[in-house]
């Protein structure tokens, strides 16, 4: 049998990579890091492009870049939000086992995507959301699953916490890493949540909780390790789950979808940022062409919003409020993207009339941090979403694939 704890030196020995100890850290602590370190880290991110031919889409550069630059689209239909889906609606969409018919799911997702939901109602849909709870599970099977689950999050616990002081004391390695979960988790914590009472105070419990499901997490997957960034995610999920074990198995299924965005070859950031910039040439070519000709069209000032979905520029309420329109992969899986998109259309006569360079870019970008109205980005996201979709015999190819056009979400 392997020693989880050797095993697991494989995962934490990636916290050493540039990703995770400089890119990181620089671009998601602009409250710490100086805008010359900021600078820096993005300019070494955009010459490690050993892997920019495998991520790079293939363009006919002549005639795709003249399609893309001189493309009209569509006027942007109106869009309004809905009010939050509160339990009363959420139960009509369930049977009495707790299960959802398949063809009520994407109805489900859809009233979810356009209002959010209801902040007591969020501990029962979460699960079946980030797919903890499966849509056609009924209560009793998920009773019996989630009690075989409680098992193994407590064996994966005591993995990590049946070493004795004194075992530690020659287990640097070990004994370091675990500190880094802690120093890092209570660091971004302190920062991000400090509002919420539930995370405040000293020796607080649930600050507490937040670093045992970190290092069970690490326990749990050896390969990626801990890294800066992740108890974002974690923090609102204990938040509304309130225990460890419902909290742990929301974040693996969270860590699904987003783990590729903290591993070491930056290749899904990287990819993210080019399909940005794609995006962004399509919907504001006098945009694009301003960031390309300042330097800045490799969109890494936009790195933050990307690696921990805005955790940092919005409210914890509004957080939760994206992240549950997000979880719903409507009205297509790249919709960050396009949130992104919204974000940078409406800045861009600050950006041009004032000549902003990149430093200037990035300063103005982590200055709309907790200043923006996320109703109104919504809103245009979902425009722009439409607005493209209205035009999707005429776009290249790569733009369709980023956004799922001609095939319907699910």
């Amino acid at each position: 049998m392997k020693n989880p704890y050797a095993a697991a030196l494989t995962g934490f020995g990636k916290i050493t990579s540039f990703m995770q100890e400089q890119m990181i850290p620089a671009l998601l602590d602009s409250d710490e890091v100086s805008q010359e370190e900021q600078i820096r880290a993005m300019r070494e991110l955009s010459q490690r492009e050993d892997d920019a031919a495998k991520l790079r889409i293939n363009l006919d550069a002549a005639s795709e870049f003249e399609l893309v630059t001189q493309l009209e689209l569509p006027p942007r239909p109106d869009i309004y939000r809905e009010s939050p889906v509160t339990q009363e609606i959420w139960d009509k969409f369930k049977m009495a086992d707790g299960t959802v018919d398949p063809q009520n799911i994407h109805h489900l997702k859809m009233n979810v995507f356009r209002g959010g939901l209801n902040p007591d109602l969020r501990k029962e849909a979460w699960k079946y959301l980030l797919g903890y709870r499966a849509w056609d599970e009924t209560n009793s099977q998920f009773e019996k699953k989630r009690s075989k689950l409680a098992k193994e999050y407590e064996r994966l616990k005591a993995q990590w916490m049946s070493i004795t002081e004194d075992q530690e004391s020659r287990f640097f390695s070990y004994s370091k890493r675990k500190g880094l979960v802690g120093i890092i988790s209570e660091k971004d914590v302190a920062r991000t949540d400090r509002s919420i009472s539930y995370f405040s105070g000293d020796e607080n419990p649930n600050l507490a909780m937040l670093q045992n499901i970190l290092m069970t997490y690490v326990m749990y997957n050896f390969d990626l390790g801990y890294v800066q960034g992740m108890s974002d995610f974690a923090s609102p999920l204990l938040f509304v789950m309130g225990n460890e074990v419902d909290t742990f198995w929301c974040f693996v299924e969270l860590m699904k979808k987003i783990q590729r965005n903290f591993e070491k070859d930056q290749a899904a950031i990287k990819l993210q940022m080019y399909q940005l910039r794609d995006l962004v040439m399509i919907v504001n070519p006098q945009l694009a062409n301003y960031l390309e000709s300042h330097q800045s069209d490799d969109m890494y000032f936009c790195f933050r919003w990307v690696l921990v979905w805005f955790k940092r520029e919005l409210s914890f309420a509004d957080t939760c409020k994206l992240w549950e329109v997000l979880w719903t992969g409507q009205p297509c899986p790249n919709f960050l993207l396009l949130v992104c998109v919204a974000i940078l259309d409406a800045q861009m006569n600050t950006i041009i009339d004032n000549k902003f360079g990149l430093t200037e870019i990035l300063k103005h970008v982590n200055d709309l941090s907790m200043h923006l109205v996320l109703d109104d980005v919504m809103t245009a996201a979902e425009a722009i979403f439409h607005q493209l979709s209205a035009s999707q015999d005429k776009l290249p190819a790569h733009i369709c694939e980023y956004l799922n056009l001609g095939e319907t979400a699910t």
